[in-house]
């Protein structure tokens, strides 16, 4: 009983600690300034309300720059905002 004990404290501040994070995710997703997971929220649908590029201007986007790490193919990641910091990870 004694060794279940502490386990059970340890998975209980564990779960505490998840539990905290994911509402921290969740209240920067319902911004839309913030982008913190690849597709947007968990409802993944890459939507935002965002308004600055539309069906009459998305024809003069253009790439900002490039970076060229030398892998061919297979290194992608889609980038994060959270609180005005843009970060990308690789898949």
């Amino acid at each position: 009983m004694r060794k279940i004990l502490p386990s059970v404290s340890v998975a209980a501040v564990l779960v505490s600690s998840l539990a905290s994070a994911n509402e921290k995710v969740i209240q920067l997703s319902n911004s839309d300034e913030n982008w913190v997971m690849p597709g947007k929220d968990y409802s993944s649908d890459n939507y935002s309300k965002m308004t600055q590029i539309d069906a009459t201007n998305v024809e003069q986007l253009r790439s900002a720059w490039s970076f060229s790490t030398g892998v061919l193919n297979g290194h992608e990641g889609t980038p994060l905002v959270v609180n005005g910091k843009l970060s990308s990870r690789a898949r």
